[in-house]
């Protein structure tokens, strides 16, 4: 395995058809990226024969996936053919007359990296207005900042706004999603609406793009000009989305539309007064050599041509949208007025009242609305497939699958059996659980602490931070009624107070040592015991935190990733796989990971708690805390006998509003930076634990797992035979 952390794999999609030079100035830009590692599918849509070798030596060392279609197809198609290509974990474009600038796919990734949550991400660009002279040299006639705006699903389904060079997708957006053939050209667009319905997009307000706009005469797609076929399919798109678009999305658009036409007018007037300036300069040089003239000359010219483009331009923008309000009025008038939105809204009168939002009702007719999309789509087969994806590694699966009496593993080598009361410390414990949604998660993780915990001796202390999920306190009440002189205790906030001010209300109502322990997870057998021996291990610890599945740096097999269970155990199996062959050998770590982490009375009595004040409502706050404790000379260990199952992201996932998923993520990346500010060692101390100390733990960790699937694997294969 590999222990140092890799950046993710880049795939850029480049489309091109008998444009060779724009073509290398394009692949240039690519080669000159900051970013490692990239590949570059080259789809050519039946154009002209290309010097591959030639393309090759301009990109270097980034990989070229050549793809040549025997007749043009169009751009949609050629899309289609680059995504089925494409191997990166997340994917661009660039048109081959467009450029990047260094930083473009350095600042996207950065961004999707530090959002987990986050599937989609743009910057901006600069439109050049080109010019071709003298055959093929081109003039850089006139530039400004395409469309800085923020994402809007509703202004979307109206006007593309969004280039399409600035975008960077994960993968995972495009699983059932491709290009409408239908479409020869805003074929971009139409994806855009499709992906918006799902995903949010973040704006990054930065420049690392230059997107080329040609002017009239030199138009490379002269169809444009010669037909009107830009327009049919403009009209065609708005028809497929009519019955989305509402007011608002239309004031938004004549708004920016009018934003749009203030920045060029703005642009006419820093252009005229570029000509007065030229004109006062031309004056005071008159009688400066004929040459010079001359030159001042061209210069007042071009300025006068600018000056006439903007205002043509400006017109035609003009124009353009009071057509375009015109005719969308009307289109709403119609719709409103026809006998088919009436239906549907007698239809959606009907279905509110017969299934409201919330019910059980409401969501069995949503799920059969998407099993019958799926079965159309994919078939009964790929109906299967998903069921089986989803269920595979569900909490619900694993639990179920613990209540069968389960046989032994087969044990083909001897091990050292390890008592389940380790050394001389053993002291009691309170488990701090924060609780906010996650209903069926919580209800899992609560039964495997009962199955693998002594509340007789260790406590349990259950916060619920205003939970809005309505089986949340019921469950919580039953639990409490329920206790039958187990040690649980239970805490409601009178408002959602978040992860940081929750944990510190738990840990400052008790003495003992704490174990913060999120509600989306699965102990197992002897986990408090196992933890405290790695806590008291060796003098100056200040927490210990389990191995897991989830992408941290406890991660097992691969640190940073998101990893199966392998060889088709389960929680508890794996478990007791890891404590049969650890060698305890607690490597440091820089800091621990609150999922689920030991923390010392004695620590928190001379540091304090999680400081509330930076950190608002969580993320990264633990960080802070470990850190803080190993600049006052304590430790961190990673417990490498003790595993725990980690679910992840359950309270970000119980919230659907786009807007408050975008604050959360703000907040994410407020905390990593503040993070960055009181901690810039930390990045480099995590490369040297992955390096040194943790380094050995993988290696001999996936070793065994290797040898236990050989010693399976050979074990069938003598099963068969007889």
């Amino acid at each position: 395995m590999t222990d140092k952390i890799e950046n993710p794999l880049v795939s850029i999609i480049v489309r091109t058809k008998d444009r060779p030079k724009l073509l290398e100035r394009a692949l240039q830009s690519i080669a000159a990226q900051t970013y490692r590692p990239i590949e570059v599918v080259l789809v050519n849509d039946g154009g002209c024969d290309l010097d591959i070798e030639k393309l090759e030596g301009i990109l270097g060392n980034i990989s070229l996936n050549y793809k040549r279609l025997e007749k043009n197809a169009g751009r949609a198609h050629a899309g289609n053919v680059g995504l089925e290509n494409a191997r990166g974990e997340y994917i661009g474009f660039l048109d081959d007359d467009d450029r990047f600038y260094p930083e473009h796919l350095t600042i996207l990734v950065a961004k999707l990296t530090y959002l987990p949550l986050l599937k989609v991400a743009y910057t901006e660009a600069e439109v050049v207005f080109v010019d071709v002279i003298h055959g093929d040299e081109m003039v850089e006639k006139f530039k400004y900042v395409f469309y800085s705006q923020d994402f809007s699903p509703e202004m979307l389904l109206i006007q593309n706004y969004i280039p399409f060079l600035c975008l960077l997708f994960h993968r995972s957006v495009f699983e059932n999603v491709r290009f409408d053939e239908n479409f020869e050209i805003f074929e971009d667009w139409k994806i855009l609406i499709r992906l918006s319905e799902k995903y949010w997009f973040e704006h990054i307000k930065i420049v690392t793009a230059r997107y080329m706009q040609w002017c009239d005469k030199s138009q490379i797609n002269r169809r444009a000009l010669s037909e009107n076929f830009s327009q049919v399919a403009y009209k065609k798109v708005l028809d497929e989305n009519i019955d989305k678009i509402t007011p608002a999305a239309i004031y938004t658009y004549c708004v920016n539309s009018a934003t749009e036409r203030t920045k060029l007018i703005n642009e006419f007037i820093r252009v005229e007064s570029e000509k007065q300036r030229m004109e006062s300069e031309f004056v005071e040089t008159a009688s400066s050599t004929s040459t010079e003239v001359e030159g001042l000359a061209r210069k007042l010219r071009r300025s006068e041509l600018d000056k006439q483009r903007i205002e043509s331009e400006k017109k035609r923008i003009e124009s353009e949208r009071d057509r375009a309000v015109k005719e969308l009025m009307g289109l709403r008038e119609e719709l409103w007025n026809s006998l088919s939105w009436r239906l549907v809204e007698l239809y959606r009168r009907f279905k509110d009242k017969v299934a409201p939002l919330g019910t059980r009702r409401r969501v069995f007719y949503e799920m059969v609305l998407k099993s019958i999309k799926v079965i159309q789509r994919e078939g009964m087969r790929g109906m299967l497939l998903r069921i089986k994806r989803k269920i595979r590694h569900n909490p619900h699966y694993l639990r179920y699958k613990a209540r069968f009496k389960r046989s032994e593993s087969p044990r083909f080598y001897r091990e050292t059996e390890t008592p389940e009361v380790y050394g001389s410390v053993q002291k009691q414990v309170d488990i701090i659980m924060p609780v906010y949604n996650g209903y069926e998660c919580l209800r899992d993780c609560v039964e495997s602490i009962l199955r693998n915990t002594d509340l007789a001796v260790h406590t349990l202390v259950i916060i619920d931070d205003k939970s809005t999920d309505e089986r949340v306190k019921p469950y919580l009440q039953r639990l409490k009624e329920k206790r039958n002189g187990r040690k649980i205790e239970m805490l409601s906030n009178p408002e959602n107070m978040g992860f940081v001010k929750t944990i510190n209300k738990g840990m400052k109502m008790t003495g003992e040592d704490v174990i913060i322990l999120n509600s989306d997870t699965l102990v197992t057998k002897n986990w408090v015991n196992k933890l405290q021996r790695a806590a008291y291990s060796k003098p100056h610890i200040a927490t210990a935190t389990p191995l897991s599945n989830y992408v941290t740096i406890n991660g097992i097999p691969r640190p940073f990733h998101f990893n199966t269970i392998p060889n088709g155990m389960d929680a508890e199996a794996f478990s007791e796989f890891l404590e049969r062959i650890s060698l305890r050998y607690y490597p440091e770590i820089p800091a621990g990971v609150g999922f689920c982490m030991y923390i010392r009375r004695d620590v928190l009595e001379h540091l304090g708690y999680f400081d509330e004040a930076k950190f608002e409502k969580g993320y990264a706050e633990e960080t802070d805390f470990c850190m803080r404790a190993l600049k006052k000379g304590f430790l961190h260990v990673l417990d490498d006998s003790t595993y725990i199952y980690h679910v992840g992201g359950v309270s970000f996932e119980s919230v659907k509003d786009p807007e408050v998923i975008r604050e959360k993520n703000l907040m994410i990346e407020r905390n990593l930076e503040t993070l960055r500010t009181l901690h810039p060692e930390y990045t480099y101390l995590v490369g040297k634990a992955l390096d040194e100390s943790l380094g050995p733990v993988h290696r001999y960790i996936n070793l065994r797992i290797e040898l236990m699937e050989r010693i399976d694997e050979d074990t069938l294969c003598d099963r068969s035979k007889t």
